[in-house]
């Protein structure tokens, strides 16, 4: 994927270049990936060294979407 701006949305949904994540298993990936950077100001995706991207937050980066009894 080749973007400019990946968004982490309100609404809990992963945004490029403010069009919907719709593959979910990449989606996924976006959601395991991400960290808070190094420095301590914003999130990233990071993958390896290769594979990272910087990510706007608009809330929470994280939310709950399934629980298990």
């Amino acid at each position: 994927i080749h973007t400019d701006r990946i968004t982490f949305a309100r609404d809990g949904r992963w945004y490029a270049d403010g069009e919907p994540v719709e593959h979910r298993r990449l989606a996924n990936l976006f959601s395991r990936s991400l960290r808070r950077k190094p420095s301590g100001e914003g999130f990233e995706i990071w993958i390896d060294e290769r594979y990272h991207a910087d990510v706007d937050v608009e809330d929470t980066p994280f939310v709950v979407i399934m629980v298990y009894e």
